[in-house]
């Protein structure tokens, strides 16, 4: 079998157990600076661009993202990992755990705080 070839950006630093970081719909690296920095002294944290609108519109739905984030795991020869997903990422974070639940240790679901003021 062939690896697939990653050819998105992503962060990756820091080591010990995989946390993956996946953003929602409009998310960026720049989100994920602060939990980055947190994770990273003790966590390999690694941070995939999913591909949202490199997508065909007929492609682009969770289960294409979730075959997305396998190949990316696979291609990083990833196992064990922690999920982190804020929206969309939660939803591709959960069918990818649904599908591979022996490479997924813990899922962790987040949003935003909405403030009032």
């Amino acid at each position: 079998m062939t690896e697939p070839k990653y050819s998105q950006s992503y962060v990756d630093v820091g080591e010990g157990t995989p946390v993956v970081l996946l953003h929602g719909l409009f998310g960026k690296v720049s989100m994920w600076k602060r939990t980055i920095e947190s994770l990273r002294k003790d966590f390999r944290v690694v941070v995939p661009r999913l591909p949202l609108f490199d997508l065909p519109v007929e492609q682009a739905n969770i289960r294409k993202l979730s075959t997305h984030l396998h190949d990316f795991i696979e291609w990083d020869h990833l196992s064990g990992v922690y999920l982190v997903g804020h929206g969309i990422g939660g939803q591709v974070a959960l069918m990818y755990a649904s599908e591979n639940p022996r490479n997924v240790e813990k899922i962790v679901g987040v949003g935003n705080r909405l403030v009032s003021k």
